[in-house]
């Protein structure tokens, strides 16, 4: 019996001088001044300037109604969630007699960003149709512009034209159309 315990003590000791795997071994732990990989989609920025195309409706209480095309130019300036904009907008309408009426807008616009790709806006500005006897209409709206991209955008848009001078009436005016951003 005292043989064994010398022969256990030296199995003991050369088991624990055999350099091996351990358990702990197979744990990483990640060294704390590494930055973990992160994916941060880039947000959409509204400023800049933008031209594009439309097509319109307009309608006034009494049962008259043209349908046309315009063509828009205008420039953003985004302020963290809020965007500002002018914009002076050209268009041609056809009532169901087949005159042509030419209209011009400028517009000033104030929004709020939704999403990154989406800005609801309030619009105010004046009209004035180019006739011989103009119609000149002071402009209050509101409408919703989503990027579809970075070069392009959708809108929809609704304002009410308030007659500012004689012989001209009220007039409602909804446009759908799409910008692109230079």
């Amino acid at each position: 019996m005292s043989l064994l315990k010398p022969l256990a003590l030296a199995a003991l000791l050369g088991v624990a001088a055999i350099p091996g795997a351990r358990a702990a071994d197979a744990i990483t732990v990640p060294i704390a001044d590494s930055p973990m990989p992160v994916y941060n989609q880039p947000n959409y920025d509204w400023t800049g300037f933008y031209a594009g195309i439309y097509g319109v409706g307009e309608w006034t209480a009494t049962p008259t109604s043209q349908y046309g095309v315009g063509l828009m130019l205008g420039y953003n300036q985004q302020l963290d969630y809020f965007v500002l904009g002018a914009e002076g907008d050209v268009q041609t309408t056809w009532n169901s007699a087949g005159t042509q009426f030419i209209y011009g807008q400028g517009l000033v616009r104030a929004g709020l960003v939704v999403t990154d790709q989406l800005v609801a806006y309030v619009a105010g500005g004046v009209g004035s149709d180019f006739a011989a006897a103009p119609q000149v209409h002071g402009l209050v709206g509101a409408g919703l512009e989503y990027a579809v991209s970075d070069e392009f955008s959708v809108r929809a848009q609704y304002l009410y034209g308030i007659p500012l001078n004689a012989g001209t009436t009220g007039k409602h005016q909804a446009t759908v159309g799409v910008m692109y951003h230079f």
